[in-house]
């Protein structure tokens, strides 16, 4: 069985007026400049036209190498979800004006294969090989994620035009 680690968990809420098929195209731009592979693992509505709440649950995942695999997941709770018009320059846009809470988890995935769980003493090998002679490469690929999550973040605060972290 694989062994994940949350790197980083993060939780932001916000009013805000936006347009939801913009944010979701920023994030899949965003999640494909950066080879993630993304499944939209669950996306609801409820409610009424002029009051819904929206859940929208993203998951992405990229191999780094045969033993490790990034996971940058993203759950979004839309409440009190009001259409209005978004005005841009010259055109009219439409959007929604709603409480949005963005739940972001950065998860570090060993063994994602289970190759060091065929026997005991193998996955005994893997913990003395993960502590004592792979300690620093786990500390440069917790590093890694945690620079590609704040990048994300920092991507949706600029969309929803909150403080960058």
């Amino acid at each position: 069985m694989s062994e994940k680690d949350i790197a980083v968990s993060r939780k932001l809420v916000q009013d805000a007026i936006f347009d939801l098929n913009s944010l979701l195209k920023v994030i899949k731009s965003w999640y494909s400049q950066h080879r993630y592979e993304l499944i939209e693992k669950e996306h609801d509505e409820f409610g009424s036209s002029n009051d819904k709440e929206i859940k929208i649950v993203l998951v992405a995942n990229k191999k780094i190498d045969d033993y490790t695999k990034f996971f940058l997941n993203l759950t979004f709770t839309i409440k009190n979800a009001k259409k209005v018009n978004i005005k841009k320059a010259n055109s009219t846009k439409n959007g929604l004006q709603a409480n949005i809470t963005i739940v972001h988890k950065a998860i570090i995935e060993s063994d994602y294969d289970a190759k060091w769980e065929v026997k005991p003493w193998r996955k005994f090998w893997r913990g003395i090989q993960d502590k004592y002679f792979f300690g620093d490469k786990s500390l440069k690929k917790t590093e890694e994620i945690k620079t590609e999550s704040d990048s994300l973040l920092n991507e949706l605060k600029e969309f929803l035009k909150l403080n960058k972290i």
